[in-house]
């Protein structure tokens, strides 16, 4: 789906950049720095100048479902989460004694979460166009959640306080460094993933070391013993 959408980005910006004045006035870089959102609308300008009335609806149609699958999925996983890696494990106390009370706590998460999401994305208008509030979310989150899974495979030392200082420490970090100045460019990703690796590791250090039976490599090494 990537190469597809990025390909689609390469043609459109070809296209505008021989037909311009379907965007503003000027050249396609005069108008990009003069009016960076007009980026977000190449796609749907485009549809809606050469597409024909029904095919147009249809791509609409299909938009509006994609957004839809997005949203839900990450309400859902957002709600997994909260339940079952933080609720269960840390207040376990606090789980329904039925099923039905918990279908209640699930579905009333859902409406929060839901609704959080749409304040949040009123107020995500000044901090740019599509393409750099998705840059951004993804270094300060997904850089941090790699090393976590790259600490939990192949380090003996890491633990779980290490960890949860790294991350927290590499996602200030990222999310200061991207809103004060503009260093780093395309290079935050990387940052974020390097500097929680090592935090992570170096805050290791200072608790015991866990046990070995759960790195990648043991578990490479016991399935290599039980299949001979």
């Amino acid at each position: 789906v990537l190469p597809g959408l990025l390909l689609i980005g390469v043609g459109l910006h070809y296209y505008f950049t021989q037909h311009p004045a379907e965007l503003g006035e000027g050249t396609l870089e005069t108008i990009l720095a003069t009016q960076p959102k007009v980026a977000d609308l190449a796609m749907p300008k485009f549809v809606r100048l050469h597409f024909p009335p029904g095919l147009a609806g249809l791509f609409l149609a299909a938009l509006m479902a994609a957004i839809m699958s997005s949203i839900d999925s990450g309400i859902h996983s957002v709600t997994t989460a909260l339940v079952v890696d933080f609720r269960d494990r840390l207040c376990p106390q606090l789980r329904p004694e039925t099923d039905q009370a918990e279908v209640k706590v699930i579905r009333l998460l859902v409406i929060v979460i839901g609704t959080l999401a749409i304040v949040l994305a009123l107020f995500v208008g000044p901090l740019g166009n599509v393409f750099d509030i998705g840059k951004k979310l993804t270094a300060a989150f997904g850089g941090p959640l790699l090393a976590i899974f790259v600490l939990a495979l192949f380090s003996r030392r890491a633990t779980w306080q290490g960890v949860l200082i790294s991350v927290s420490l590499s996602t200030v970090l990222t999310l200061v460094l991207m809103y004060t100045q503009d260093w780093f460019s395309v290079w935050y990703w990387p940052l974020g993933f390097g500097t929680a690796l090592v935090l992570g590791y170096g805050a290791s250090f200072l608790q015991r070391p866990q046990p070995t039976e759960f790195t990648f490599v043991q578990i490479m090494r016991n399935h290599k013993e039980a299949q001979l």
